[in-house]
């Protein structure tokens, strides 16, 4: 990708991290902890189902549409059909085991509710088989306003509605607003005309999306799985205080991410030692700029949360402080999983996030029974500490990487950072 377009598509997720905070304080605010937490429920679950189903076959779209230029129409069609029935397959087992999972949502007794919830996976596949479709046709600026539409209209619509608001009402104008965003795709990239590739390049194609998939699919559950403990085995008031915590914390997560894009170089094509040089520079850098910054987080996190999501919500600043110090391991793992990544060895990436989702599921459940919500939070600080602290054994075993150039500061560091990577 050519360097507007990445900046492009980086504003986009700035954005879109913008637009979901406003949704966020919109809904704390009107739903109230209890109704905060049955939206979530409703929420988390379609969606882990969603980016299950579609086993990274959008992954593969980009990459084979590319590859065989003959062949794009047979491969979008069948990688779009193939995304379709998955997504469709998974929404009969979310109907069926949607009791467990929606019980505190207050709705799981709703059949036509729960089938309209369900519908959210075959919509979910066709928007990504679309806009991948897009990606792979390197529009841009396409690609990017049509990832912008689902947060934007369902921000629109709750402020619309937004005197006659309920956990309900607020899924519904969720899943109408990705209505509305398949429509503009389908519109755009046309329904393909059923059309399948060999057996043997369907596998290919299948086994190239699960591969790509399976690192981004896990990474993607990381940051819901203490959710989905809660809305199981909690009240549908703790979800709420925690969800909001979350959302406070998790927009010191997106930092370290920014600051790697814009300050951190790729790797490939260099020595090793430059490359080395690359990463202990940036991974100083970025590792000091988000310590600073989660710690002002710490100290300014019950006014902002007072402030933006209403004092319904005060029980959640000591989980918010908790959960903002993940953004200190979480640099870590991210520095470091580029670096594994650009030497051919994503496996010990991949492994740090099982780890994590282990270590969660784990040690932050037995965390929750003892202490509750802040237990939960220690648990999830602990496991992405324990999953960096992998990655950093490993670094130093698999590339000599040394700990301490990594991590102290030295004098030069900021010594012509932004000319050099910008």
């Amino acid at each position: 990708m050519k360097k507007r377009p990445l900046v492009n598509t980086f504003i986009a997720g700035i954005a879109i991290l913008i637009l979901n905070v406003f949704t966020g304080i919109v809904t704390a605010r009107v739903l109230g902890p209890s109704g905060k937490g049955m939206l979530r429920t409703l929420i988390i679950w379609p969606t882990i189902f969603a980016n299950f189903s579609i086993l990274g076959l959008q992954e593969s779209l980009v990459y084979y549409f590319k590859k065989n230029i003959l062949q794009r129409k047979v491969v979008y069609s069948t990688v779009f059909y193939f995304m379709l029935l998955s997504s469709i397959l998974f929404g009969v087992v979310f109907f069926i085991i949607h009791p467990i999972l929606l019980k505190s949502s207050g709705i799981s007794h709703h059949a036509i509710f729960v089938i309209f919830i369900a519908s959210y996976l075959p919509v979910y596949a066709m928007t990504q088989a679309g806009i991948s479709l897009i990606q792979a046709k390197e529009q841009f600026i396409k690609y990017n306003v049509l990832r912008l539409l689902p947060p934007s209209g369902y921000l629109i619509f709750l402020l619309v509605f937004i005197n006659h608001l309920t956990p309900a009402i607020c899924m519904k104008l969720l899943l109408v607003s990705n209505y509305i965003t398949v429509i503009i795709v389908l519109f755009i990239t046309s329904l393909p005309k059923i059309n399948f590739l060999s057996l043997n390049e369907i596998k290919k194609i299948t086994y190239y999306g699960i591969k790509a998939h399976l690192a981004n699919f896990i990474s993607g559950l990381n940051l819901q799985e203490d959710q989905a403990i809660i809305s199981i085995i909690g009240l549908p008031s703790m979800l709420g205080l925690y969800s909001v915590a979350s959302s406070a914390a998790r927009i010191g997560h997106i930092l370290p991410i920014a600051a790697g894009i814009v300050f951190f170089p790729k790797f490939s094509g260099q020595e090793t030692q430059i490359k080395k040089a690359t990463l202990y520079k940036n991974t100083r850098f970025i590792l000091l700029f988000t310590i600073i910054s989660a710690f002002i987080f710490i100290i300014l996190a019950k006014p902002i949360i007072l402030f933006l999501f209403g004092g319904k919500f005060l029980l959640s600043v000591n989980i918010a402080q908790v959960l903002y110090l993940t953004s200190i391991p979480v640099t870590i793992i991210y520095m470091l999983s580029a670096a594994f990544k650009s030497e051919g060895m994503p496996e010990f990436a991949l492994l740090a996030e099982i780890f994590l989702m282990l270590g969660i599921g784990s040690v932050g459940t037995y965390l929750f029974f003892l202490h509750g919500l802040l237990g939960l939070s220690l648990g999830v600080l602990i496991s992405y500490t324990l999953s960096a602290g992998y990655l950093l054994f490993m670094g130093k075993k698999k590339m000599g990487i040394s700990l301490k150039k990594l991590m102290i500061p030295i004098k030069n560091d900021f010594t012509g950072l932004w000319e050099k990577n910008i």
